[in-house]
């Protein structure tokens, strides 16, 4: 069975973590890119680009997901370690960054199996009055689930471990939201309070351990663009479950 972890409200707006919009000074043959360590059982890492250790990407722990970093678009071979073992990589990829876009590279799955994943960013602001969201799963033994609203419509579903549902379009507003099994529609995780505001663009990852152990079944949402006519959110190094 699903651990049923107990009621969580969620604030998708000022308050939530946040990644800041593309700043206008982004040169144009620029990309961006951020990190996210989302194996759960994994000790913190160091990122290594182009067999150098990547500035502010050393010691990252679970359940983080940094800012952006503006690089030239180009290939890279990233390589992750255990933080302070350079000799012990446990992903070794090339990533390919394409002038003026953004993408999120996550570390994904058990430390036995651990796996980057590649995600492109589209962080256009949602149109006014709506918000745009997706969302990943990421929790390596939790079967397929769908997002719900609670005694409403299905928002997503039978997202399984490594899905990333497309951008949906929702009205703006505050929902009660469920995760629930596919297959019989059983209560993983309750998020009453949910606030999606207008003209923003959302990411939610589904993160942890769903079955029992440590780190637990839980989501870390981040905003990823802001309407222009709003201020544009930032965020620290990282953003953190909370």
């Amino acid at each position: 069975m699903l651990k049923s972890l107990g009621a969580t409200g969620l604030l998708l707006a000022g308050g939530a973590t946040t990644a800041a919009a593309r700043p206008g000074g982004v040169a144009a043959g620029d990309a961006r890119f951020r990190v996210g360590h989302f194996s759960p059982d994994a000790p913190p890492v160091d990122v290594y680009v182009n067999g150098d250790p990547f500035p502010g990407l050393q010691g990252v722990p679970f359940g983080v997901l940094s800012d952006y970093f503006t690089v030239p678009a180009g290939t890279y071979q990233v390589e992750v370690t255990p933080a302070g073992d350079a000799s012990t990589v446990v992903i070794d990829t090339e990533v390919t960054l394409r002038r003026n876009r953004d993408y999120t590279v996550a570390a994904t799955g058990v430390l036995a199996d651990i796996a980057a994943v590649v995600l492109a960013d589209t962080n256009r602001p949602a149109p006014y009055g709506k918000a745009s969201v997706r969302v990943a799963h990421f929790s390596p033994d939790a079967p397929e689930v769908d997002i719900v609203v609670k005694d409403g419509p299905t928002l997503f579903s039978g997202l399984a471990f490594g899905d990333v549902s497309d951008y949906e379009t929702v009205p703006a507003g505050t929902y009660d939201l469920q995760v629930v099994l596919s297959s019989d529609g059983t209560v993983v995780l309750d998020l009453p309070g949910t606030t999606l505001e207008g003209g923003r663009t959302y990411s939610v990852f589904a993160i942890g351990f769903a079955t029992g152990g440590s780190p637990g079944f839980s989501v870390l949402p981040v905003v990823d663009a802001v309407s222009p006519a709003r201020d544009q959110p930032t965020n620290g190094d990282v953003c953190r479950v909370r």
